[in-house]
């Protein structure tokens, strides 16, 4: 009985044996396995780690590209606008130089022609030296203005900063400028002045009159019969005054009441003028604050309206 009870332990502590050495090798196996996934899965860490490194590089790369795609798009803009700038300035001038030469000869011509016969001819009845007379003296007048204006632009960007105030009377300024116009205007056109009964502005007193003039001198070119009229309002309450310059002349189409304001643009190509004298009232009458424009509705003839303010 004792060796059965003895055989019976061996055999149990053999099969224990077996069985932990089974589930020995089993633990190693999961083990093993379970070190096998973990690699893999380091692997695989490693793998997404370099995917996501490498595609965060692609899109730094791609954000990059584009952003110097975009300033090469801008600045190949920049070029092509500098390009048309520098066109249209070489158009401008080619345009300029054409007007210029043709305007300046013009009267230069008539000037000429009446002094060499006036100075040569002795045999002049007494009416016909008095029509070269004001012949000579209004094409010299045209020529002056030719040259104020053409150096106004030549001195824009001067001027702009040199632009003063003065404080003037508007009804005094208003008088010379129409005693400066008279001689220009054709046999049977009046020009009349409505005035109020007193009005002091301040700003540049050559810029206003150089508005002025330009304004009743384009009135007195293409005004054959009727009448010139100079207006002003002044509002003290509103800060500002209106003037208005109407003529019973030729009128400006609709369809041009802003391409006039433009330089070198004229609406009559054969009238006599660079095309400056427009540009150059708006580019005052802007610098001050103020706005000018034609007004449309007015039939028949022309008018010019402009707001400034009476004070700086």
């Amino acid at each position: 009985m004792d060796k059965y009870l003895t055989l019976k332990d061996s055999v149990s502590a053999e099969n224990a044996d077996a069985r932990l050495q089974k589930l020995s090798v089993e633990f190693n196996l999961n083990k093993l396995e379970l070190e096998k996934k973990e690699q893999e899965l380091a692997t695989e860490k490693m793998q997404i780690k370099y995917y996501v490194s490498l595609a965060f590089a692609l899109v730094i790369i791609l954000i990059i590209c584009i952003i110097f795609w975009q300033k090469t798009v801008i600045y190949n803009k920049k070029l092509r606008f500098q390009a048309a700038q520098l066109i249209a300035a070489n158009d401008v001038k080619r345009s300029f130089l054409r007007n210029v030469n043709h305007e300046v000869r013009t009267p230069l011509n008539a000037i000429v022609g009446f002094s060499g016969i006036l100075a040569g001819s002795q045999e002049i009845a007494p009416d016909e030296k008095q029509m070269m007379y004001n012949s000579i003296l209004k094409n010299n007048s045209v020529l002056l203005k030719i040259i104020d204006d053409v150096l106004f632009i030549a001195n824009l960007d001067g001027a702009l900063d040199k632009a003063g105030y003065d404080t003037i009377d508007v009804n005094e300024l208003c008088n010379t400028v129409i005693e400066q116009v008279k001689p220009l205007l054709r046999k049977g056109v009046s020009i009349l002045f409505d005035p109020e009964q007193s009005c002091g502005m301040q700003i540049s007193r050559t810029e206003l009159k150089h508005v002025l003039f330009n304004l009743l001198h384009n009135a007195a070119k293409f005004t054959k019969k009727g009448e010139i009229k100079l207006q002003y309002q002044c509002d003290a309450a509103a800060g500002n005054i209106r003037f208005s310059v109407s003529d019973t002349g030729q009128g400006v189409p609709d369809a041009d009441a802003e391409q006039i304001f433009e330089q070198f643009y004229k609406a009559d190509e054969f009238s006599v003028g660079a095309g400056l004298g427009l540009s150059i009232c708006r580019i005052i009458v802007n610098r001050y604050g103020g706005q000018i424009r034609l007004d449309t509705s007015y039939k028949p003839g022309c008018r010019f309206v402009f707001t400034l303010p009476l004070n700086k």
